[in-house]
């Protein structure tokens, strides 16, 4: 395995699931060895001088001893940790460090996920199999079993899942909206020039100080109070009473709540407000800008690159604003870094694609919603993936991203059509 590596898929199993999976005979040899060694643990503190605490006193000290011994022996089965590398598949202990096991692609004759019933007992799992031996694996349901196995195939393990169909793409994107552009109507190329040194900067360190303070400045003001209330108790605490103490801690709380929500659903659009405001007064000191226009019209967005679309720090490539003439037919974009023109008639594609953050198979993931637009530039496919700036505050949803992308997206795909 490579020195950095991140799994491609990794999750949890079901709390309690190898125990879960014992039948009678395992139990009962757990509990008979429980009892022979509470028996010996008793005939040694029994015999040793120990009598005490009363014979009740021994036994009791013993029995508990012995439970708690064999007990430990589970420890590293009360929940098991699963990561699948590009080499390889680890599974390790959620709560304790001594149980690790590693298992090599190329030792792995084959996968079996099974869902459900198929095996016998309710919820998922993955069952390897091995020269010699197999190895079962639970799967939480919310990991899907299909991109699990979507994962295996693609770095050449041999996968068995009853209704998959096999699948070389990333399952974590997929096409939402899209319009069909007929290839005998797509003709010339897209044009791209680097924007000059000596332009003005779409942002700065004082604008993008702006944007953080306006959307965490209330949580920086729950720290700053945190730490003034830590001190205050602590030089007080023999004058705090349970309730004095308990009323503290929840205000702390609600402090912190309140800023988290602020953040969630009014800080970061104000923040993003704030930016666009700035970039459009920046972009109207351009000398050189090709932006036909500088009006309300102008659509701000960050481009990125599709190997960060489901990272979770996903750094813009650029920043700016999209123009769509409609009067010369062309696409204008006009960034920190980059300035490109494209007309309606070389685009090959526009679409809408949605992005799962992190590794596959997660239903629960982020969702990122991107506008995405095909070219040539030089002879060579050339995209564009946009994310458009969202400024308006409100409850920031998967559904809210969706449709907030659609506008850019229906604007783009109208003015092809017309």
């Amino acid at each position: 395995m490579k020195i950095i590596s991140l799994p491609q898929i990794a999750w949890s199993e079901p709390w309690f699931f190898v125990l879960r999976l014992r039948d009678r005979r395992v139990w009962l040899f757990r509990l008979m060895l429980s009892l022979g060694i509470s028996t010996v643990l008793f005939a040694a503190m029994w015999f040793g001088g120990r009598q005490a605490l009363g014979l009740g006193g021994v036994a009791g000290v013993s029995l508990l001893a012995g439970v708690t011994l064999v007990a430990l022996l589970d420890v590293s089965n009360i929940q098991r940790e699963i990561a699948v590398y590009d080499d390889q598949i680890i599974c390790n202990s959620a709560v304790s460090n001594w149980y690790f096991q590693v298992f090599q692609f190329k030792d792995i004759h084959r996968v079996q996920l099974m869902r459900s019933g198929e095996w016998g007992h309710p919820g998922n799992v993955m069952l390897i199999h091995l020269a010699n031996t197999t190895f079962l694996c639970g799967v939480p349901g919310r990991i899907s079993l299909d991109s699990i196995a979507n994962i295996l195939h693609r770095f050449g393990v041999k996968v068995i899942l009853n209704g998959w169909q096999p699948s070389d793409s990333d399952t974590r994107i997929q096409v939402k909206d899209e319009l069909i552009i007929p290839e005998n109507r797509v003709h010339g190329e897209a044009s791209l020039k680097d924007v000059g040194a000596g332009e003005p900067k779409l942002n700065s360190p004082v604008s993008m100080s702006g944007e953080v303070i306006l959307a965490i400045g209330p949580l920086i003001i729950w720290l700053i109070a945190t730490i003034a209330t830590g001190v205050y108790v602590y030089q007080n605490w023999n004058q705090l009473s349970g309730l004095h103490l308990g009323l503290i801690a929840a205000a702390e709380f609600g402090a912190f709540y309140a800023g988290l929500y602020f953040l969630i659903n009014i800080g970061q659009f104000l923040s993003a407000r704030y930016a666009v405001g700035f970039a459009r007064n920046q972009m109207k000191t351009r000398s050189n800008t090709i932006l036909s226009e500088l009006n309300d019209e102008l659509c701000p967005v960050s481009i990125l690159s599709r190997d960060t679309w489901t990272t979770v720090v996903a750094r813009p490539l650029d920043f700016g604003f999209l123009q769509i003439d409609r009067n010369s037919r062309k696409l204008r974009f006009e960034g920190n870094k980059k300035r490109w023109e494209v007309p309606l008639s070389a685009v090959s594609g526009c679409r809408i694609e949605e992005s799962h953050v992190g590794t596959e198979g997660n239903q629960k993931a982020e969702k990122r919603y991107l506008v995405v637009i095909d070219s040539l530039v030089d002879g060579k496919p050339w995209e564009a993936g946009m994310i458009y700036a969202r400024t308006e505050v409100g409850r920031d949803t998967p559904e809210s991203r969706h449709a907030h992308a659609r506008t850019l997206y229906l604007q783009i795909a109208e003015a092809i059509r017309s």
